[in-house]
């Protein structure tokens, strides 16, 4: 399920060689998190959403199951 059907807030942990690199992050509004979906099938074209009648193909979508499964995301700080 998408983050927002579950009322869960989303956690993103940065390892930390790379914590400093946040420095001056707290000026912005949001950020931009690009994420490897390594569960998401790789071999699907075709699905069928659960709101549509006919299936799309997944460049269509917004599923996570792709050829090449970078997410991309931005979020509110």
């Amino acid at each position: 399920k998408a983050a927002r059907e579950t009322e869960q807030p989303a956690v993103l942990t940065i390892d930390l060689p790379y914590r400093q690199g946040l420095l001056g992050l707290e000026r912005a509004s949001h950020v931009i998190i690009l994420s490897w979906l390594h569960h998401a099938p790789r071999t699907l074209i075709v699905q069928k959403p659960r709101h549509a009648a006919e299936p799309k193909g997944v460049f269509s979508l917004r599923s996570p199951a792709r050829p090449n499964p970078v997410g991309l995301h931005i979020a509110r700080l």
